[in-house]
């Protein structure tokens, strides 16, 4: 796993030091929440929500990947953002979204204060194993951005907020600079986030990296996992009715599918799929079949 330059581990929600926010003072003065169950809270409502709607979609992956990492957040680096995602990515396309990870570059500005910094780099490099940089994953159909370790930034972290999870209607490409790919604003508190997407070819080339040729498989395996998961959660808490306004037809095909299939824990911590009197063994979620004309994975760049 590579590890960042700059990073600082996410911490519980606090204060900064003069940053004029009422709503920080009052995070700090409530003590540190347990991270664990908050995401699970937030996963639960992103479940339980609007499924016609593309962003509660989009939404689930990241929340789920927040939960299991809240669990280890003192052990992990908080330099992993290309880690997680390739892994989201990998998530998406077994959803039927594709998906894209993209070299960022965000500028912060507090608006209270005037403070401002920047985190990331269009021209991000690579050395002593450290990627000095910050990834997120960009969905084209949807017009998505997903940054699952923005909280690895103190600044932010302080609102306790987990996971960037942006929806349409936030992209302005018309005052992108030359050469570069999409920019988009953002709030959270009393902070403006100003993200700067490199084009697909530079991040191409940023992530043209041993480290990420050399993990392809476990990028690849760990996504379906969480996919599995997101479609489990989705089978077992919603009604076919309910699951059937999904506006993509192939996470409607797997949803049907699994809710017709028993779950299987092996000691891996993978999750496979069963379905009754098939001999064949459990399967992974990429490995169900669905009904003809069901649309396949996804791409990943």
């Amino acid at each position: 796993m590579p590890k960042s330059r700059g990073r600082k581990p996410r911490r519980a929600a606090r204060a900064r030091t003069g940053s004029g926010d009422p709503r920080r003072r009052q995070v700090a003065d409530s003590g540190p929440p347990n991270l664990v169950e908050r995401a699970a809270v937030e996963l639960s409502a992103a479940v339980g929500g609007d499924l016609s709607d593309p962003l509660t979609l989009t939404s689930i992956p990241p929340l789920f990947l927040n939960m299991v990492v809240s669990a280890y957040i003192d052990t992990l680096p908080a330099g992993r953002c290309v880690d997680d995602c390739l892994v989201l990515a990998h998530a998406y396309a077994q959803m039927g979204m594709p998906a894209q990870v993209r070299t960022v570059e965000i500028a912060v500005a507090d608006v209270v204060t005037g403070a401002r910094d920047v985190h990331g780099s269009l021209r991000p490099l690579w050395g002593d194993g450290m990627f000095h940089g910050h990834t997120a994953v960009w969905l084209p159909d949807s017009g998505h951005l997903v940054d699952p370790t923005i909280e690895q930034y103190e600044e932010i972290a302080a609102y306790g907020d987990g996971p960037m999870i942006a929806g349409p209607g936030v992209a302005r490409g018309e005052s992108v600079p030359p050469g570069n790919g999409v920019r988009l604003d953002v709030d959270r508190g009393f902070l403006r986030l100003t993200y700067t997407l490199a084009t697909h070819a530079v991040s191409a080339a940023a992530l043209d990296h041993p480290h990420v040729l050399g993990e392809g498989d476990g990028y690849f395996l760990r996504g379906v996992n969480i996919a599995s998961e997101v479609v489990a959660m989705l089978a077992r808490s919603r009604l076919p009715q309910e699951t059937a306004v999904i506006p993509n037809q192939r996470l409607v095909a797997l949803v049907d599918a699994v809710r017709a299939m028993s779950e299987v824990r092996p000691e891996n911590g993978f999750l496979y799929f069963q379905a009754e009197q098939d001999f064949a063994g459990p399967q992974r979620l990429d490995q169900i079949p669905l009904a003809s004309g069901t649309p396949g994975p996804a791409s990943v760049n």
